[in-house]
């Protein structure tokens, strides 16, 4: 290959780079995040244990 095609080559490479890159994201520009906590009004709770139980 001479100069010329590797050049080119690699310009073709850059090029299809940038645009696959450019088109990655989200669209838009960024909002602001809401509350971080939900206002659900339900609660969980409880317990949990692991183990081996037994009597001997």
């Amino acid at each position: 290959m001479s100069d010329a095609t590797t050049a080119r080559i690699r310009a073709m490479m850059l090029a299809a780079l940038t645009a696959m890159v450019a088109g990655c994201g989200a669209p838009g520009a960024p909002e602001p995040v809401g509350d971080p906590v939900p206002r659900s009004g339900v609660s969980v709770s409880g317990t949990a244990s692991v183990g081996i139980a037994g009597s001997f």
